[in-house]
């Protein structure tokens, strides 16, 4: 388990604890209680915002790689350990700035679903260019380049 996410959710829900009791209590408690839970909220919402790593998997770990091409309608399987190898060691190098909502924007080039060697779906996210992706309701942009040719090239070829 990351421990970054579970810090965020705990603060969150410390938040909403400190929020919810004083509403429960409905009398006057000190308004520092009220500024710590703004404060908790504003530091646990804020830290999302760090750059970090969206894909950390071993490619040895990976089985397939399902991707639709959003341009052709088109769903590409990949299997074949070198270009998975490729793929997702290129993903494991990137590190990540969450941008702004994703959400009502429409269209986009290649969802990727990665599964692990059971079959289990482990990371699903949409790659609309070399620097870009959409990922949990936001977009992404990485530090480095997302190689997007090698992508194009390897849906293209099945």
């Amino acid at each position: 388990m990351d421990v970054v996410p579970f810090l965020v959710v705990s603060l969150l829900c410390l938040a909403a604890v400190l929020i919810a009791f004083g509403i429960w209590k409905r009398k006057r408690i000190n308004h520092k209680i009220y500024v710590l839970a703004l404060l908790l909220f504003i530091l646990a919402f804020g830290s999302t915002y760090i750059p970090h790593q969206v894909v950390t998997i071993d490619p040895a770990n990976v089985s397939i790689i399902k991707v639709f091409d959003g341009n052709s309608g088109q769903e590409v399987v990949i299997s074949d350990h070198t270009d998975i190898g490729h793929i997702i060691t290129n993903l494991n190098e990137q590190t990540f700035q969450k941008g702004k909502p994703s959400f009502g924007y429409m269209g986009y080039r290649f969802r990727t679903t990665i599964y692990d060697r059971k079959g289990n779906e482990v990371k699903t996210f949409i790659i609309n260019s070399h620097d870009r992706i959409r990922y949990k309701g936001f977009f992404y942009t990485a530090d480095g380049s997302i190689d997007y040719d090698y992508m194009e090239n390897v849906v293209e070829k099945e």
